[in-house]
Order: structure tokens, then sequence, then C-alpha cells
């Protein structure tokens, strides 16, 4: 399998809409037939179109769940952080060319993205790779996940971090939606949502995909591993 999925819930059995920003219209009708017939409808195109542009407007037309970014449009990591903040509740998947477009697939996760695709992928990985980020899980290439591994040091991270900061990151990189968490801590599920912004924040990464990386590189997700320094409760 040349895509890595990191573990996610269940998705449920309901159909997630989907928007398609490529600039090749005829990949993207190509992709609209194929998504469709490989998830048996669980996943419907609403709209493609061949600019940021075109895809901000059919995302407020039509409120997607997740959005596809092909990386190949002009100020294609600009237009996907300015969609990020300006749609929190919409999930993002940035299409790469292929596995080896490493620098770029990083960049888009820096830039807000919630899982990376491939664009030579097999329709039926990709529409599986959608529904997972669709319910809150993460999609990336091996050679994207080992790349954010290197790129903070396991200590430095670990040394700032409480008990319970590291179960909340243990629940985030395994894959467990906000509403989960939330009922698994017995708070909000508002709270929860600021608590997993706070622990992106400390740990110094821009999304889940990235968390869920760099839990792998700091042994967050060993079984029962709690390094001895976060006995010590921070401010």
């Amino acid at each position: 399998m040349t895509v890595a999925e990191l573990p996610a819930p269940p998705v449920a059995a309901t159909t997630v809409g989907v928007v398609i920003a490529d600039r090749h219209r005829l990949f993207a009708r190509g992709m609209e037939a194929a998504l469709e017939d490989a998830s048996a409808g669980r996943v419907s195109v609403l709209g493609t179109g061949d600019s940021a542009a075109r895809a901000c407007e059919l995302i407020r037309r039509h409120r997607p769940q997740v959005v596809i970014v092909d990386l190949g449009l002009p100020d294609a990591l600009t237009a996907l952080a300015t969609a990020r903040r300006r749609y929190p509740s919409v999930r993002f998947a940035a299409m790469a060319p292929d596995a080896e477009a490493i620098d770029v697939a990083v960049s888009a996760l820096a830039a807000g993205a919630d899982g990376v695709l491939l664009r030579d992928a097999d329709p039926e990985a990709v529409a599986t790779q959608l529904l997972a980020i669709a319910s809150g899980g993460t999609v990336a290439p091996p050679a994207v996940l080992a790349s954010l591994l290197r790129r903070r040091p396991a200590d430095a991270v670990l040394t700032q971090l409480r008990r319970a900061d590291l179960e909340l990151w243990r629940m985030v990189a395994e894959g467990h939606e906000t509403l989960v968490i939330a009922r698994r801590l017995c708070v909000s599920e508002r709270t929860a949502k600021r608590m997993v912004a706070r622990l992106l924040q400390r740990v110094g990464v821009a999304n889940r995909v990235q968390a869920a990386a760099l839990a792998g590189r700091c042994g967050v997700l060993d079984s029962g591993r709690t390094p001895d320094r976060t006995e010590t409760e921070h401010p």
C-alpha cells in the first residue's frame, strides 16, 4: 500500500460530501465518477472546480465535509491555508502528484491539510482515505510521515508535557474524534477542541497528522509508556 493510514474511528454509514479543486477538469470529472463507484455511494462529489476561487464558491454553496485540493493549482498552499481559516469545520485533503513529492506534501500539512492523497492511487484507496479523513482520521504517504518524524527531537517535546497532555496526545494520535475525546475526558466537545488546539501548539505542530507522526517518534503510542520527566506538573 502506498499510503499509510493512522488509526481512525469507524466511519458511520452516511454519505460524505466532497468538493474537488483540480487544475485538470477531465481528471476531476473522472475522479468524481470513480470515487462514487468505488465507495458504493458513500462518497458524493458535490462539485468540481479548476481554481481556488471556484472551490471556495462550491464550499459556500454545498458545505462539504471534505475538500480535495490539487497541490498543482496556482498558489495551492496559500489557498489551502486561507480556506482552512475561513472554513474551520471543513476537512481538507491535499492531493500530491506522487509519493516522491515529500516537500510539497509536508508544506500542505503545515498549511492546514488534514491528510495527503496521492494522485496516482487507486480509487478504492482514495475513497477509503476520504472516509477516514471525514471521520477525523489522518492519512499521509509513509515518506511524508518519516520526514515529519525527523523534524522535532523527542526529548525537547516530552519535557514540556504533563501526564494529562500525553494521554490527550495518545487519543489524538490514535485518530479519535473530538466527541469521543470529550466523552473520555468528561468535558464538553467545545472544551475538548480547545484542549486539542492547545496540545498541537505545545508540541509545535499544525494539525493532527503531524501530531500523530510526532507521537510515534516520541514513543507516545508505546504501550504503557509515560516518561519520568512528565511526572512533574507544569503550569
